[in-house]
């Protein structure tokens, strides 16, 4: 062993096999490369052969087609049983929240949620179908 790599202790190595892989050259580093892809106003989304929509520049999702599906889901889940009283109350309380604050966000975007309002909304929907599917499942 050289009596340099006896002086080295483990994070000294680690440090030096980093700036050792660091100074490869770069076609040796694999690279990945993951397109990602926002429609612009006026893209035209293909659904299925013969059927095209056209999507609008700030919307970013259909969220009172979203809140009808999940209480769609939680009225399946309160008539096959699935769902105790509790449960199926404090879901519906928290969907009308859930309806009011969409409606108030849309109404003071003047009909348009913005991105930042929209990342918010996301997050409390996903939580509420998170905590529907978790209570149907119990």
């Amino acid at each position: 062993m050289s009596p340099l790599l006896c002086r080295l202790n483990i994070g000294s190595m680690c440090a030096l096999a980093l700036a050792l892989w660091l100074l490869q050259p770069a076609s040796s580093q694999a690279v990945i490369e993951r397109p990602v892809v926002v429609p612009d106003a006026g893209t035209r989304i293909v659904l299925a052969p013969g059927t095209v929509t056209t999507t609008e520049a700030q919307m970013r999702s259909n969220y009172p087609a979203r809140l009808a599906h999940l209480l769609d889901q939680l009225n399946l889940g309160i008539d096959r049983g699935w769902l105790s009283a509790a449960e199926a109350a404090e879901l519906k309380d928290w969907h009308a929240r859930l309806v009011a604050e969409e409606a108030a966000l849309r109404s003071a975007g003047g009909g348009i949620v913005s991105r930042e309002h929209a990342d918010v909304l996301e997050r409390h929907l996903t939580g509420f179908s998170f905590m529907l599917t978790r209570y149907m499942n119990n």
